[in-house]
């Protein structure tokens, strides 16, 4: 009886981690996400192109048993929105719509804080959505680049303002790692340049650095620690280029 009581306690006590939602974006395009978790502190995972939700699945479970109310979107094209649109050079720019269809849906299920976290491809969709809603709290950036699929960032940095921006880049990955620098420089508030070891991009470099799960949770907790910052230094990439960057580089600290 006791096992009994034990385990009903304890499955009563872990919130329903995972479930599946449809979207209406605000240009009526239909498409689908998973959702994590429940409460009033909100996250929208967006995976990059060619991907989908499922690349968040994991992390999308620790941040629900963290109190975090997750949707992982399927953007347009792309897993259980496949059939929502043909993907064509005009489609990439529409996807902002559906961080926007995802943040509302947090906001109409209780959420009173909504952070991005976009990784490569949908890392500039989250600059973008951010930028245009002031309302989001922060982002969190992996693998984002000046310019992907047609979607530009920097000039959507520069407009995000004041608000806080994480932006995560491996050594190996040139290309992120000069935009992280160039994102860096357009913002105009508080960015954290973190470089990374390796050459991993976006969701796989959760699974290549072990400190990098804990590192995005305390981000959006807000227990990100901002007191190892160095100011003004070089980090020479694993191409042999060299990138100023202010933040924290794993391993240094």
């Amino acid at each position: 009886m006791r096992t009994l009581f034990t385990a009903l306690a304890l499955a009563l006590s872990v919130p329903a981690l995972a479930g599946t939602i449809d979207l209406t974006t605000a240009d009526g395009v239909q498409i689908g996400a998973t959702t994590y978790g429940s409460g009033d502190n909100g996250v929208v995972l967006i995976h990059g192109n060619g991907r989908d939700a499922e690349d968040w699945s994991h992390f999308g479970e620790r941040l629900a048993t963290r109190g975090f109310h997750v949707v992982a979107v399927d953007l347009r094209g792309h897993g259980h929105s496949a059939a929502a649109a043909e993907l064509t050079a005009a489609t990439y720019p529409l996807m902002v719509a559906d961080v926007d269809a995802a943040t509302a849906w947090l906001r109409a299920n209780g959420a009173a804080k909504v952070h991005l976290v976009g990784a490569e491809f949908g890392a500039n969709l989250a600059v973008i959505s951010a930028a245009a809603d002031t309302e989001i709290n922060d982002i969190a950036l992996l693998s984002a680049g000046m310019n992907l699929q047609g979607v530009a960032s920097p000039t959507a940095m520069e407009t995000y303002g004041a608000r806080p921006a994480l932006v995560i880049a491996s050594a190996g990955d040139s290309y992120s790692a000069r935009s992280a620098t160039v994102l860096e420089g357009k913002a105009a508030g508080p960015v954290y340049v973190e470089i990374l070891d390796g050459e991993a991009k976006g969701v796989r470099m959760l699974t290549r650095d072990p400190q990098l799960e804990g590192k995005l949770i305390a981000w959006l907790n807000g227990t990100y620690d901002l007191d190892g910052r160095r100011g003004g230094r070089t980090v020479t990439t694993e191409a042999g280029e060299d990138v100023e960057t202010s933040g924290v580089r794993f391993g240094d600290q």
